[in-house]
C-alpha cells in the first residue's frame, strides 16, 4: 500500500484483497497528480477515437468491420446502461431504517435477468467473468496490472487484454439489457491502513472521505446487493472496518439462484468508474437470519451519473 499523508479530494482503490474487500490506497500530492495526468490522456485517447468514428459516419464513410474495429481499440469500457427513470431512482435510505438483505422475490427477479442475458453471451465471455469470479487471486493480480496503468487496456499483455475486452463485453452484454434502467444499491468492505485502530476508524473515514471528493477505481470491484452479506459477523473486526454503499445503474449481477444458501447477491462493477462522497453514515443492518448489526458506511453515487 502507498504511503504518504492521504490528498483530501480524490483517493484511489486499486483492487481486492482476499475477501472481495477494497484497499484504499492514499497517496502523496505529487503521485496524485501524476496518476490523474495518466487517467485524463487515456479518457481523451477514447474520445477522440469516438469522435473520429462519429465523424466517418456522417460523412458515410464507415466500411464494414471499422465500428469493431474502433470499439477494440478503445482503452476504457463503454457504458451502456440505459437512462435511469424517475421510478427506478433509488435514493439512500434514511439513516435511520437498517439496510436489509434482498427479498427472495428480489433475488428471483435478478436471477431471471441474469439468465436473459447470459443466454445470449458467447462461451469465451463467460468463462472470462466466471474465472475472476471463482479465482480471488486471478482477479487480484489483474486489477494489480490494471492499476498499474489506471485502466489503459491497451497497455497490458495480449493475454490480459483479451481478458478484459471479454469481460467488459459481457458487462455491457447484461447493461444493454438491464432495460428498466434500475438504479443499485451496492456494498463492498473497505480495506484502510492497519494503523487505523478501531476506535479511530470512524473519525480516519470522515478525514478521507469528505463529501464531494472523488473516489476513482480503475479496476472490476466485486460487490454485493446486501450489507450483511461483506459483514464479518465479528463485530470487533467491523468496527475496524467502513463500506462502501454505491449507488449506480452499472455492473452486472453475479448472484445465484434465490434457492442459493448461503444468500448470494454478488455484483460485479466495470473498470475505470469513478464515484463522489454523498457522505459518512453509521447505519444498521439485518442479516438473513434477522440479527442486528451495525457499519460505517461511505456514501458513492456514479460520477457520470451525478454530473
Amino acid at each position: 500500500m502507498a504511503s504518504g499523508k492521504a490528498t483530501l479530494g480524490a483517493i484511489d482503490v486499486p483492487g481486492m484483497t482476499e475477501g472481495h474487500r477494497a484497499s484504499v490506497v492514499s497517496m502523496p500530492h505529487e503521485d496524485r497528480v501524476i496518476r490523474d495526468a495518466d487517467r485524463q490522456r487515456v479518457r481523451t485517447d477514447d474520445e477522440e477515437l469516438v469522435a473520429y468514428g462519429e465523424a466517418q459516419k456522417q460523412r458515410g464513410k464507415f466500411p464494414l468491420g471499422v465500428e469493431a474495429s474502433l470499439r477494440a481499440s478503445r482503452s476504457l469500457p463503454e457504458t451502456a446502461t440505459p437512462a435511469s427513470s424517475p421510478r427506478a431512482r433509488r435514493d439512500f435510505p434514511d439513516d435511520t431504517l437498517p439496510r436489509l438483505p434482498l427479498s427472495k422475490n428480489q433475488r428471483v427477479q435478478r436471477a431471471r435477468r441474469k439468465a436473459k442475458a447470459l443466454s445470449k453471451t458467447p462461451q469465451t465471455e463467460l468463462r472470462a467473468v466466471g474465472e475472476l469470479a471463482d479465482d480471488v487471486t486471478e482477479l487480484n493480480r489483474l486489477n494489480a496490472a490494471l492499476y498499474a496503468v489506471t485502466s489503459d487496456v491497451n497497455a497490458l499483455s495480449p493475454a490480459d487484454q483479451a481478458t478484459c475486452r471479454r469481460v467488459d463485453s459481457a458487462i455491457r452484454r447484461y447493461e444493454t439489457a438491464e432495460t428498466v434502467g434500475q438504479d443499485h444499491l451496492l456494498y463492498a468492505e473497505v480495506q484502510i491502513p492497519g494503523t487505523v485502530v478501531a476506535p479511530n476508524m470512524p473519525g480516519y473515514t470522515r478525514h478521507a472521505f469528505p463529501v464531494g471528493s472523488k473516489v476513482y477505481v480503475d479496476t472490476y470491484m466485486p460487490t454485493s446487493h446486501s450489507l450483511d452479506a461483506v459483514s464479518s459477523k465479528d463485530s470487533a473486526d467491523e468496527r475496524r472496518r467502513p463500506v462502501f454503499e454505491i449507488q449506480t445503474r452499472r455492473g452486472m449481477y453475479m448472484g445465484k439462484g434465490a434457492t442459493a444458501r448461503p444468500q448470494d447477491t454478488g455484483h460485479l462493477l466495470p473498470r475505470a468508474m469513478s464515484y463522489k462522497v454523498a457522505g459518512v453514515r453509521e447505519v444498521d443492518y439485518v442479516d438473513d437470519q434477522g440479527h442486528l448489526g451495525s457499519r460505517t458506511v461511505v456514501q458513492l453515487v456514479d460520477a457520470d451519473e451525478s454530473e
